[in-house]
């Protein structure tokens, strides 16, 4: 053996190498092509097809988000119309009742002061009738008192009376 260094670097084994790596190629090449490329590409066909099959899918569900979407939005138009439609007419009937209530608190309001009215008549009515009754019996002691003359409860209510009117 002599001291030439690495072995295959010596020219005197190239034969070998070259025969071991034509060897070693085609073993590698079989291997490789009939066994683990028919794999890869299986694998690589399998995940395609999922892809494909993925985005298929993704395109569907997004037809139907969007035709759900489109339900979605008509329902809520509706239901905001439904909404105002209920709302209109509840403010309808609200200002109907109230137009109700205030008509009948009006009415109601207008007989009580009616009432009042008639009852402060009656009682102011009352109490001239007792002023002109006080009046007379105070009218007829002031002149008994004062001129010493007499008159009767009727004399003086009508003298009473007919002063009052004039004033």
């Amino acid at each position: 053996m002599s001291d030439v260094g690495f072995p295959q670097l010596d020219p005197s084994s190239y034969p070998s190498q070259l025969f071991w790596l034509a060897v070693t190629f085609v073993v590698m090449y079989v291997l490789l092509s009939k066994i683990a490329l028919p794999r890869v590409a299986k694998v690589l066909e399998v995940r395609q097809s999922q892809k494909d099959g993925d985005l298929t899918k993704a395109g569907q569900l997004s037809e139907e988000a969007e035709k759900i979407r489109g339900t979605y939005e008509k329902s809520l138009a509706e239901a905001r119309q439904v909404a105002a439609t209920t709302l209109s007419s509840s403010n309808h009937a609200l200002s109907e009742k109230i137009t109700e209530v205030e008509s009948r608190f009006a009415e109601n309001s207008h007989r009580r002061l009616v009432a009042a009215e008639q009852n402060i008549a009656r009682v102011k009515a009352e109490a001239m009738l007792s002023i002109l009754d006080i009046s007379a019996e105070v009218a007829a002691a002031m002149a008994h008192k004062v001129a010493d003359v007499r008159f009767s409860d009727a004399d003086a209510k009508k003298a009473v009376a007919t002063i009052m009117q004039k004033g």
